[in-house]
């Protein structure tokens, strides 16, 4: 199982995956078809839910009710827009060429390599397995919740303007004739955002872990170096285009991702806010369960998203270290001059930034974390 196999199949699931790589021209259009459904489906959802919204706030609803209806509303139009990004900028097309070079690492005889290669895909899958299973638990107390407070109410919860069944919409329906119709939209609703959340995360991390792989197997490169006798002179010189391969790599999903992490970095913090406030308001144990998975979901994303980019940042440094530590003063001049200008070049790291607000690092958790509870903490106080 590679790197990129959970990733596709979640792309392939939500409509995003490459036209081309499917070779006739009729699944193309078929996709494609699928693709606009969808998305455009997705949007008309998220139009609703906003406008209920702020219908909400108009009303002066009760805060418990305005909180949750914009942390969901913030949460999913957030996945959209992330999910069009990565549609706009072809994160797909970069996850097909970590394929092609999964395919080389798989048919590698070095230890070391494969070694390392194995290890990096259990830390993939483990994320990816937390990353889709707190989503699916997130979904399953959602829904739980929902069923729970339609059962107490009866059939006249349908007939009251001031309850909802799992999102809050604007339909200008009967919603007791049609109150089938209503479950059946929401669910299916809420599970297409465990698709598009597995989406936006796998496909992330699955492509952060792929160049933490390369910066560790050109530091090892660098280490054995003195271990090809044949030609350490013309092995170097693999390893800097390799080097130059990686940089652009890394500063092209940079660029294709920096809007995404944007977003993450500002929104985390109101999303882990307005359900701490959920948490803090609430007084039936029973509604807990969907706030407390769900806070489960951003911490962890927050995380992920911190961690992987330091690793980034770590491994490309380390490539210096690399070179230093290697057996440079045993070789020639040209293998020294190439030595040295790969480790000035090795010295201005490679980072993941979220827009304009410099480097993703294990720094921004903490960041998140605070910023978080303050607004929280400052919420709840103005609604007492």
């Amino acid at each position: 199982m590679g790197l990129m196999k959970t990733p596709a199949f979640c792309l392939k699931l939500w409509g995003i995956w490459p036209l081309e790589t499917f070779e006739k021209y009729q699944y193309q259009q078929l996709y494609r078809a699928y693709r606009f459904f969808i998305i455009g489906y997705y949007i008309v959802f998220n139009i609703s839910q906003t406008v209920e919204c702020i219908r909400l706030i108009i009303h002066r609803e009760p805060f418990e009710r305005i909180s949750k209806c914009i942390s969901v509303t913030v949460t999913l139009v957030l996945m959209v827009w992330k999910g069009l990004i990565y549609l706009r900028n072809k994160i797909p097309n970069m996850c097909l060429e970590v394929t092609a070079t999964e395919r080389i690492l798989n048919a590698c005889s070095d230890g070391e390599t494969t070694i390392l290669y194995k290890k990096m895909i259990k830390l993939n899958n483990y994320m990816n397995l937390w990353i889709i299973g707190s989503s699916i638990f997130t979904l399953m107390a959602f829904i739980f919740v929902s069923f729970i407070d339609l059962a107490t109410t009866g059939p006249v919860f349908w007939e009251h303007n001031n309850v909802s069944f799992m999102h809050e919409l604007y339909l200008p329906i009967n919603r007791r004739k049609y109150y089938i119709f209503i479950i059946f939209f929401n669910i299916f609703t809420a599970v297409e955002s465990v698709v598009l959340n597995a989406v936006i995360q796998t496909t992330f991390f699955g492509l952060t872990v792929y160049a933490v792989l390369q910066l560790k197997l050109l530091s090892i490169d660098l280490k054995n170096l003195h271990l090809k006798n044949y030609n350490p002179e013309k092995a170097l010189k693999g390893i800097i285009k390799n080097h130059q391969d990686l940089i652009r790599f890394i500063t092209a999903l940079k660029s294709a991702t920096k809007y995404v992490l944007l977003m993450s970095f500002i929104l985390n913090s109101i999303k882990l806010a307005a359900v701490l406030i959920q948490i803090m308001s609430i007084r039936d144990i029973s509604t807990l369960a969907f706030p407390i998975f769900y806070s489960f979901m951003l911490t962890s994303e927050v995380f992920f998203l911190g961690w992987m980019c330091n690793e980034v940042k770590e491994g490309s440094l380390a490539i210096a270290d690399a070179a230093y530590n290697s057996l440079w003063y045993n070789e020639n001049k040209n293998v020294k001059v190439m030595l040295k200008i790969l480790m000035m070049r090795a010295q201005k790291p490679l980072t993941m930034d979220n827009g304009p607000f410099g480097p993703m690092t294990t720094n921004t958790i903490v960041s998140t974390l605070k910023a978080a509870y303050s607004y929280a903490t400052l919420m709840y106080h103005q609604e007492e």
